[in-house]
């Protein structure tokens, strides 16, 4: 469980921010993550620009748009992020009764998200997130879409976990380009079909699994859409967690690439 927050609490996070920009809301974040609110790890990584899922969210946003941002502008928009966090951290202090342990949901965050997009010149389609998670709420249920959310938001956006999760999602959406989603029959969360024999191996009931097909036009839209966007986009952000994320790419993916070579 998270540590308490009041609304004083925000009212100092937001004078951080309001004197020292986005270095203001970097500290915020990092205050919030020590105190439990797993999202900040998240936020703090697109804030700082430093970590794996941080630059592939930067980098999603600049080639899922078309645009080229000026620091000024990414800045700008880190900073209504975190402004925009603290808000909906305010409505869960009033929600509870004047302070709260609660981080925020998945539609508490891409509501904000949809807004700050909005904002500058951008829509919900410009975040990481929302076609991977739009997919989980219509085949799994908007339950196992939360659930996905908590389990992804533990990781703090950084790491060999959030690597293997974030991982774990795009390979769902794989799925979905061959047709289908592979659903956990005891937790509704959806499971990448790469991960059913470790699955099966560590005890679990063969039956315990269901396929779920995928409509025509879901599967066209995983194929030329968000899962080949995602493996086009520049990673900057080191040899080692570049060649790491590489060498994950989904089998189909790269057998596209070698077909593409032949041809070219």
């Amino acid at each position: 469980m998270a540590g308490i927050i009041t609304q004083q609490d925000i009212n100092n996070y937001k004078d951080q921010i309001n004197k020292n920009g986005v270095g203001g809301a970097i500290s915020v974040y990092q205050s919030l993550q020590s105190k439990g609110y797993t999202y900040a790890g998240w936020a703090g990584g697109v804030a700082s620009g430093k970590t794996v899922t941080g630059q592939a969210a930067l980098n999603f946003m600049a080639a899922s748009s078309g645009k080229t941002f000026s620091e000024s502008q990414l800045n700008n928009i880190r900073i209504d992020m975190a402004n925009s966090y603290l808000n909906t951290l305010v409505k869960n202090i009033e929600r509870d009764g004047g302070k709260t342990t609660s981080d925020i949901s998945f539609e508490q965050m891409r509501d904000f998200h949809k807004n700050v997009f909005k904002d500058h010149g951008l829509n919900i389609n410009n975040w990481t997130l929302e076609h991977p998670m739009s997919l989980v709420g219509k085949y799994a249920g908007k339950k196992a879409q939360e659930k996905y959310w908590q389990d992804l938001s533990k990781t703090e956006g950084d790491g060999v976990d959030a690597l293997w999760n974030s991982h774990s999602l795009q390979n769902i959406v794989t799925d979905a380009g061959q047709g289908f989603i592979v659903i956990d029959v005891d937790s509704g969360k959806p499971i990448p079909s790469s991960d059913l024999n470790a699955w099966f191996e560590a005890g679990h009931d063969p039956e315990g699994v269901k396929v779920i097909p995928i409509s025509d036009e879901d599967k066209k839209k995983q194929r030329n859409g968000w899962i080949m966007l995602i493996w086009m986009i520049p990673l900057s952000t080191g040899r080692e967690n570049s060649s790491y994320l590489r060498m994950m790419r989904p089998k189909w993916f790269l057998r596209s690439l070698s077909i593409l070579t032949v041809m070219v």
